[in-house]
């Protein structure tokens, strides 16, 4: 049955990578942007015990289960702040989402609470039919750039970024400082889930021009994950992170021709 224990307890599918990036010490500093129950960040927290963990969360039952959580397991390096980084500080419309599907109700798991976005949901796209968005709140936005220069922050060496298609916005927010952001793992689709979301190729684009390269690549026909290293800290010649791209790639290459994704 899936919970939030065996969630956080699976092993995190890049931990290779960031073991590889960053050797046993791990990121000095981690931002987790749409934290949701802060399920990820105690992941990376038990990963990396010596690291500063910020997660960002703006919808109120969520930051309150993601405290809940975070005091459950002990994890003093996280800090869980109720905000939405975006493009812009101020506040904005956030499109909450909820459901679950009828053949998990026996699980603790929360599938709706996932999908909440300040780009309003394209309905005719949802590819979940149990999947709402009853009714809209306001939350209030920041910029990375600001919150950082508010807490003296001079790098950050790792981003998980969940923000259902307000990935660029957010990364946008960051103006110059994105070139102090050493890696990002963050979501991507094919198609248009959210209303004006920026596809797969516009946040493959906007990353290039930005100095980054992407490692890895799980985006199947509708959506997936992707890894990006910014050139100014890691070599792209490691040959260990080289051995992770081939890997993938032929992953990638082998089900597209199977059609699984």
């Amino acid at each position: 049955m899936m919970n939030i224990n065996s969630y956080i307890t699976d092993e995190l599918p890049i931990k290779k990578i960031l073991h590889e990036l960053y050797k046993e010490s791990g990121p000095n500093i981690i931002f987790d942007i749409g934290a949701c129950e802060a399920e990820d960040s105690i992941r990376y927290s038990l990963l990396f015990p010596k690291s500063k963990i910020y997660s960002f969360e703006p919808l109120t039952s969520n930051y309150e289960t993601g405290l809940k959580n975070i005091e459950s397991y002990c994890r003093n390096n996280i800090e869980l702040i109720q905000l939405a980084l975006y493009s812009s500080k101020g506040s904005a419309q956030f499109h909450v989402s909820s459901g679950n599907p009828e053949d998990n109700k026996n699980t603790t798991w929360d599938y709706g609470n996932k999908s909440s976005s300040i780009l309003k949901p394209n309905v005719d796209l949802n590819p979940h039919g149990w999947l709402k968005f009853s009714h809209d709140i306001v939350v209030e936005t920041d910029t990375l750039r600001n919150f950082c220069s508010e807490r003296n922050i001079i790098d950050i060496d790792f981003i998980h970024m969940d923000v259902q298609g307000a990935e660029i916005e957010v990364l946008l927010g960051a103006g110059h400082f994105i070139k102090r952001v050493k890696a990002v793992w963050l979501e991507a689709e094919k198609i248009p889930l959210y209303i004006d979301q920026p596809l797969v190729g516009e946040v493959e684009e906007f990353m290039y021009k930005n100095n980054f390269f992407k490692l890895l690549d799980t985006v199947g026909k509708v959506s997936g994950d992707q890894f990006y290293i910014n050139k100014d800290y890691f070599s792209v010649f490691n040959f260990q992170l080289l051995k992770f791209i081939i890997i993938d790639r032929a992953k990638n290459l082998y089900h597209n021709i199977l059609g699984l994704k």
